[in-house]
Parts: C-alpha cells; sequence; structure tokens
C-alpha cells in the first residue's frame, strides 16, 4: 500500500512532522553525548541544548535549577532535525514530509552513525510519530458535523447537539501485530489557514521490547510501524476528507 499521506500532488501535505526515533537501555554519559554532538554537527549545522529546570525545595523556598536534557540538531535546510537525548536518537523531518524511505534511511545512517561512535547498545523501543494537519475549508463545514471528514474523534449524540466545534481525543490502543498506538486528534486551537479549520491527526505507534537485535532484522521489524500507521491514518478519515487532498 502506498503512504497515504505521501503523494507530492498534496495542495497541502497534511504531515507536518515525522519522527522516527530508537531507544536503548542505559543511558550515555555527558561526554558520551558530547562526542555525538561533535559527530552529528558534520550534517547538522545548528546545535540547541535542550534545558529542563527542577525544582527543589531548601528551606521552604523553591530553587529552579537547569539541567541539560540532550540536544537539537537542525540541518541547514532546516526541515532535517536530529533529537539526542542520554537514551534515545531520533531523525525528524519536518514539513513538507517526503516518503516513509526517505525517513527510514536518514533513521538508519543516524543510528549507523551513533552505534560506530559509541558502540552497540541494546535496543529497547523503536517509535514512529506522524503529526498530520488537516485543514478543511469553512464553507465545507455548513450544514456538516466533523462525522463527515473524520471516522475518529468526538461522537456527539444528536439530542445534545446537531453540530459541535472545537473537540479533543486521546486514544491509546494496542494492534493486533503488537504495536502500542496513541493517537491525538482534535480541532486545533489557531487555525494556520485562512476561512479553514485546522484539525490534528497525531499518530504515534511504537515497538517496545522483543526487538531484534541484529541491525538488517530489527529495521526489518519496524517497517511494520508504516504498515500500522497507514491503516491508521486511512481508518479515521473519510472519502469526503480524502477529496480535500486531491
Amino acid at each position: 500500500m502506498p503512504d497515504p499521506v505521501a503523494h507530492h500532488h498534496y495542495p497541502r501535505p497534511p504531515i507536518t512532522e515525522a519522527v522516527l526515533e530508537v531507544r536503548v537501555e542505559g543511558k550515555l554519559s555527558a561526554r558520551d553525548m558530547e562526542r555525538c554532538v561533535e559527530r552529528f554537527r558534520r550534517q547538522y549545522k545548528n546545535v540547541e541544548n535542550i534545558t529542563e529546570f527542577e525544582i527543589n525545595f531548601e528551606d521552604g523556598k523553591p530553587i529552579s535549577r537547569p539541567k541539560s536534557s540532550g540536544f537539537k540538531l537542525t540541518s541547514e535546510n532546516a526541515v532535517d532535525l536530529l533529537l539526542l537525548n542520554p537514551s534515545s536518537v531520533a531523525s525528524i523531518r519536518l514539513a513538507p514530509y517526503s516518503r516513509w524511505e526517505d525517513l527510514l534511511e536518514s533513521a538508519k545512517s543516524n543510528f549507523d552513525t551513533f552505534t560506530k561512535l559509541l558502540g552497540r547498545q541494546v535496543v529497547s523501543r523503536i517509535g514512529a510519530r506522524f503529526v498530520n494537519r488537516i485543514d478543511v475549508p469553512s464553507k465545507l463545514m455548513v450544514g456538516r458535523s466533523w462525522n463527515d471528514f473524520f471516522r475518529l474523534g468526538a461522537n456527539v449524540p444528536g439530542e445534545v447537539a446537531r453540530a459541535y466545534g472545537s473537540y479533543y481525543v486521546n486514544l491509546g490502543a494496542r494492534s493486533e501485530e503488537g504495536v502500542m498506538i496513541v493517537i491525538n486528534t482534535g480541532v486545533i486551537g489557531d487555525n494556520v489557514l485562512l476561512d479553514h479549520t485546522s484539525v490534528l491527526l497525531d499518530i504515534d505507534v511504537a515497538l517496545e521490547g522483543d526487538i531484534p537485535q541484529r541491525i538488517d532484522d530489527m529495521w526489518a521489524r519496524a517497517e511494520v510501524l508504516r504498515k500500522v500507521k497507514n491503516r491508521i491514518f486511512e481508518s479515521s478519515i473519510t472519502d469526503r476528507c480524502r477529496e480535500l487532498f486531491r
């Protein structure tokens, strides 16, 4: 099945962010993180330190202390990113998203560099996330509800309302292939396009545990994430919604 959200002829590609992450057991030292950053800087020129703040109480007073939790590296084209933290390396593609094969090749290359630098790591999780933004023209919503465009969303009984505006749904599930699924969907507060309403369809799929440790087998197993993601996307929208992409 072709990737349903990667057709080059889409006037407004729905995917705004695609992520493929490999998580390993244990945590890298600060020195190992620095070595990774220096190596990846050849490909990703811009480096940002991701800082979190820890709040502790001393003598009854809250004390906030910054703590580095990883690095975000951005390529010169500003759409290919690498997110590096002590337990994972994530390859990210912002819009315009091209296709799964390109994201997969980027993730393979980055993980290969990661392991050549630090040695083989035990992989504990492989996850993929696809953030879709679907823009629905306001004129098409006249006399219709969101159920005309989306099969996955809020089910509002007719006794409550004939039509409804904003909604937000969070769903956790497990596929028949053993893939962990988290879906977030709903109306986005700030619409990107004038006279449109933007709807989020955020699909997160992951393999956790029982992951082949041989590299070729690991990536072959990861292909199931694409299959499940495609099925979720196609099952979540109606033919009326598909017409928006043509």
